[in-house]
């Protein structure tokens, strides 16, 4: 086997192994994010804060 293919196969190796650790990266994000407790909204809305929408803004 030439020192080529062998190079190929080296630098082949590192990119999956770099590939398959970010992707374990975003796979633990996704868990952590996923555990955290949804974001309950507390406001105040009413009618006085919006705008009314005509015909021609839609």
């Amino acid at each position: 086997m030439s020192l080529f293919w062998i190079g190929c196969f080296v630098i082949l190796g590192l990119l999956s192994i770099s590939g398959l650790i970010m992707l374990l990266l975003k796979l633990g994000v996704i868990v952590q994010k996923a555990g955290e407790p949804p974001h309950i909204d507390h406001g105040n809305y009413s009618m006085d804060q919006g705008r009314e929408v005509k015909a021609e803004d839609q």
